[in-house]
C-alpha cells in the first residue's frame, strides 16, 4: 500500500480540501452533484466558467471578484472534479456536457454566457453546439485543445503528441479514484518515462505530496483522455460540434506570460496569476459580441449535420 492510496476524494474531505472566500454549493443533476461557487448579482447577464483538465473551480478564484462587477458568474466543479461526484467509467465529453445543460436549467435558471478554460474550452463548444435551444447566449473558448484532445485527429498533434504522456503517467501511478497513489514513484519515474518534450512537467512533482488541484481530481479522468474513452459518439467530434454551433463564439488565445513562476503547478494557474487580462478579456468579448447583436444570420450558419442527445424537438 502506498502512501497515497484513497487518501484523496469527496470521501475523504479533511485530507482533499482547503476553505475558500466564496461559500461552495451542490446542484443535483439527477446522476451526479456538481460543486460550485458563484459571484455577483442576479441582475446582471449570467456567466458559466468551466475549468480545465485537473482543475477546480477555484481556478477562477482570483477572477470572480472582477467578473462579479459585470456577470452573474457561476464557476463549477466538472464531475471528477473539487467536490462533485465522482463518477467511474463515465467521463465523457457527452457526460460532462449534458452535466452542464442540466446545471444551466436547474442552478443559473435562464439564458447564459459560457466561458471554458483549456477542456472546459471544449466543454465550452460543444454547449455552443449542443445545449438546449435558448440556453447558451453567446460562448468563449479559451484555448481549447479542439483537436490536440483527440487521439486520431484530422487537424495538427493528436493527444499522444502533446499531453497525452503526462494523463498516462497520471492514470499508472495514482490510479482511478486516487487508488494506487504512488506519488514518490511517479516522481521518481517522470524523467524516464515522460517523452522529452514533456521532462520539464516533472518538476510539478517535487515537494512530500501533491499539489491541491491533484489532490482534488480524479485521475481516472485523464485516463479517459489519454485512451480516448472520453469520445464515445460520433458528436463528440470536433467536425461535428463544428457543424451544430448556433450562437456567437470567439476563440482567444489563453493569458499566459512568459514571466509564470516555474513550478506554479497546475497548467492552468495562469488565470489565477493573470486574472485580470483574463477578465478583461471575457467582459471585452461578451459586451461588443453579445450586446451589438451581431448574430450570425441563418444563411452563414454552418449546415447540421447530426441530432443531439438532449430528448425533445427543437
Amino acid at each position: 500500500m502506498t502512501r497515497f492510496a484513497n487518501a484523496f476524494g469527496p470521501s475523504h474531505p479533511e485530507a482533499t480540501y482547503v476553505p475558500h472566500a466564496l461559500p461552495e454549493q451542490l446542484y443535483d443533476t439527477g446522476e451526479v452533484r456538481l460543486n460550485y461557487a458563484v459571484a455577483g448579482s442576479p441582475d446582471k447577464p449570467a456567466l458559466l466558467l468551466i475549468p480545465g483538465q485537473s482543475e477546480s473551480w477555484w481556478g477562477y478564484e482570483a477572477a470572480l471578484p472582477l467578473l462579479a462587477e459585470h456577470f452573474h458568474a457561476f464557476a463549477v466543479d466538472l464531475r471528477g472534479q473539487g467536490r462533485s461526484t465522482r463518477t467511474p467509467g463515465r467521463y465523457t465529453l457527452d457526460n460532462m456536457g449534458n452535466d452542464l445543460v442540466r446545471f444551466i436549467d436547474g442552478a443559473i435558471r435562464r439564458p447564459t454566457l459560457v466561458s471554458g478554460l483549456s477542456s472546459g474550452g471544449v466543454l465550452s463548444a460543444w454547449l455552443s453546439a449542443y445545449a438546449r435551444p435558448g440556453q447558451v447566449r453567446s460562448a468563449c473558448y479559451e484555448d481549447p485543445p479542439l483537436f490536440s484532445s483527440e487521439l486520431h485527429t484530422s487537424c495538427g498533434h493528436s493527444i499522444h503528441q502533446a499531453i497525452g504522456g503526462m494523463f498516462a503517467l497520471w492514470s499508472k501511478y495514482l490510479g482511478d479514484q486516487w487508488s494506487v497513489g504512488d506519488w514518490e514513484g511517479m516522481a521518481a519515474a517522470a524523467p524516464r518515462e515522460l517523452p522529452p518534450r514533456l521532462v520539464f512537467l516533472a518538476r510539478m512533482f517535487g515537494g512530500g505530496e501533491p499539489p491541491q488541484n491533484l489532490k482534488e481530481y480524479d485521475p481516472e479522468w485523464a485516463r479517459a483522455f489519454a485512451t480516448g474513452t472520453r469520445i464515445t459518439s460520433t458528436r463528440s467530434t470536433k467536425r461535428a460540434v463544428a457543424s451544430w454551433v448556433r450562437c456567437p463564439i470567439c476563440r482567444p488565445r489563453a493569458c499566459v506570460s512568459s514571466s509564470r513562476p516555474q513550478g506554479s503547478g497546475s497548467t492552468t494557474s495562469h488565470f489565477r496569476r493573470w486574472a485580470t487580462p483574463c477578465t478583461a478579456r471575457i467582459r471585452s468579448y461578451f459586451a461588443t459580441r453579445w450586446s451589438s447583436g451581431r448574430r450570425r444570420s441563418a444563411s452563414t450558419r454552418p449546415r447540421r449535420r447530426e441530432a443531439p442527445s438532449w430528448a425533445g424537438p427543437r
